[in-house]
């Protein structure tokens, strides 16, 4: 009967770990299934998972003495959201929020979904040191990850390819440029975010004297669809966590990997460049246009035409239509990192409450600038702390990343054990690279973020 109880357990704590991929950052949930659908099943396994290993759950005492600060310091930012909502309770009804700010995304109703949902990712963070208890579940806890979301890449790539030849007419991002590959919440920046650190585990596997046929095979599906999502804040954090990697174990790669890594590049290249646009005219042209959109030393030059042009209602009108050829993504974007400072400036100490910022955008936004019906956040993950959350928040979510890479990087340079080091240094720069993006997109919510951080904990803790 024990050693039944035990295949239970095993085969729900692998349950768990492939429903992270598949789930929780997939990008078919068009498939006849809602983002809430995806998200409860998720959850749902998540809780059978902890109930068939709650002898594991009983060594939270020790994991709250192995890292008190970085424990107590996730407590009170949690906390910190609460109190931040609690004061601005009646700030949530003004008559300014936006008119797409209903059902799902309504006052109140987001603001508490959204400070549930970030106490589920800190549960999730715990529930993975709890159970990612030994070396070996930790390898196979990434390689799992690795592997399934690969098939996910794949799903994803071949939803592109339908709709470029005609057969697909949804599950696609219909960009103004070209087509992008789909994620959470219709979004591809957040399936962008979650491969940030799974093209770091790519990397790793290239490391292995003898990397198996199936690691490449899901290397290049990881690949082609972190392209085919464009991205750029999470091509910027890959690039970044990646530099790092090769960095930090410079000693350890030989020519191999390098060649390896370069043939993998060649490869994804010449098919999202030729086949693609042999499936869809003026693909390259497209994707260079968007991979280039960074272009930050023009942003003064068009805010300054931008603003010209708005000064009048009429501006402010044809603007609302899209009607205006000077219509730019980082033009807007700096609108909302001015909005976000106007309403850290107006309420530094608890903010504006956490999920407010779309609710209040229209009264804090920059003058000149036109009204918007709904924008959920500010794509920067920092300023927008620093907005709902106030100095408080943003300097203990600060404290918390901060600690959490200094005790990993410690950890780091005492390992002896290559592989260790390879492992552990592959999820310090998946971190890096995931905080990189939060420069242009909201990574608190996401769940990567918080299984990354996970992951790295638990890395400290059995490595």
């Amino acid at each position: 009967m024990s050693k039944i109880w035990e295949s239970i357990k095993k085969s729900f704590f692998y349950l768990w770990v492939v429903s992270i991929p598949i789930l929780s950052v997939s990008p078919w949930q068009g498939l006849g299934f809602s983002r809430l659908s995806m998200g409860m099943l998720f959850v749902l396994i998540c809780f059978f998972a902890v109930l068939f290993n709650l002898n594991e759950i009983k060594r939270w005492k020790q994991l709250l003495a192995a890292n008190k600060t970085l424990d107590v310091l996730m407590i009170i930012f949690i906390l910190w959201n609460f109190i931040s909502l609690f004061f601005n309770w009646n700030l949530i009804s003004v008559p300014s929020f936006m008119k797409g700010a209903t059902g799902f995304k309504g006052p109140y109703f987001y603001n508490l979904f959204f400070v549930a949902y970030l106490l589920f990712n800190m549960v999730l963070l715990i529930f993975i040191r709890l159970l990612v208890n030994m070396r070996e579940k930790l390898f196979n806890f990434i390689r799992l990850v690795f592997f399934f979301l690969s098939i996910a890449c794949l799903y994803g790539v071949l939803t592109i390819w339908g709709y470029m030849l005609g057969f697909i007419k949804f599950l696609v991002y219909p960009s103004y440029l070209l087509p992008r590959l789909y994620g959470t919440a219709t979004e591809p920046q957040s399936f962008a975010g979650f491969l940030i650190p799974i093209v770091l585990i790519a990397l790793w596997a290239f490391t292995q004297k003898k990397p198996r046929f199936l690691d490449y095979l899901s290397a290049f599906f990881v690949f082609l669809a972190f392209i085919m999502t464009f991205s750029v804040g999470a091509l910027g954090g890959a690039i970044i966590g990646g530099i790092l990697f090769v960095a930090l174990n410079s000693k350890r790669l030989n020519r191999l990997f390098y060649l390896r890594f370069a043939a993998m590049f060649v490869l994804v290249l010449f098919v999202a460049m030729v086949v693609n646009s042999g499936l869809w005219p003026g693909y390259a042209r497209a994707f260079s246009a968007h991979a280039t959109k960074i272009k930050v030393w023009r942003v003064a030059e068009e805010l300054k035409v931008v603003n010209k042009n708005l000064a009048t209602e009429e501006g402010i009108s044809i603007f609302n239509e899209k009607k205006v050829n000077i219509f730019d993504d980082k033009v807007t974007r700096l609108w909302m990192a001015q909005t976000a400072w106007n309403m850290f400036k107006s309420h530094p100490i608890v903010g504006v409450g956490p999920g407010n910022y779309g609710f209040l955008y229209n009264s804090y936004k920059p003058l000149n600038s036109p009204l918007k019906d709904y924008i959920e956040k500010t794509h920067n993950v920092y300023l927008q702390i620093l907005a709902e959350n106030g100095l408080p928040g943003f300097l203990l979510f600060m404290g918390l990343v901060t600690f959490l890479l200094l005790q990993s990087f410690k950890k780091w340079f005492f390992l002896k054990d290559n592989n260790s080091k390879l492992v552990l240094a592959v999820l310090i720069c998946g971190f890096v690279g995931v905080l990189i993006n939060g420069l242009s997109y909201g990574i608190l919510q996401h769940s990567h973020t918080w299984i990354v951080m996970g992951l790295l904990l638990s890395a400290n803790e059995v490595l």
